[in-house]
């Protein structure tokens, strides 16, 4: 059941324009499926223009998960 709300929630961050939906879902995959949610991350890190793809209020849940992240395994 959790790996069908994975999926769905990796649909919507693939499809959604709105940028505080995109940072909630990321926000919910990252807390489901870190290896996930880093995957996606990094495809995005390899379009032509990620931080326009991005937006500001993705980029500072992004900081905040690679915080969390860096505080768990240095």
């Amino acid at each position: 059941m959790v790996e069908n709300c994975i999926e769905d929630i990796e649909k919507i961050m693939i499809s959604e324009s709105d940028l505080s939906t995109k940072r909630n879902a990321f926000l919910l995959l990252f807390n489901l499926d870190q290896e996930r949610a880093l995957a996606y991350l990094q495809t995005i890190l390899q379009s032509e223009d990620p931080v326009a793809e991005m937006g500001d209020i993705f980029q500072l849940i992004v900081l905040e998960m690679l915080r969390k992240l860096c505080k768990v395994d240095p």
